[in-house]
């Protein structure tokens, strides 16, 4: 944890876990999850 500090200041580390907690709360939910797979396969697919 020291090492982190060193890196980054309080409010950068709160905004970490907040996020973190954010997208962890929003993979909860099976329809966001099931777009988030589209949306992270759009970009490999080949192209028409």
């Amino acid at each position: 944890m020291n090492y982190l500090t060193q890196i980054f200041n309080n409010r950068e580390l709160a905004l970490i876990i907040w996020i973190g907690v954010f997208v962890i709360a929003l993979l909860l939910f099976k329809q966001i999850r099931q777009g988030l797979k589209g949306v992270l396969e759009a970009p490999v697919r080949p192209k028409l």
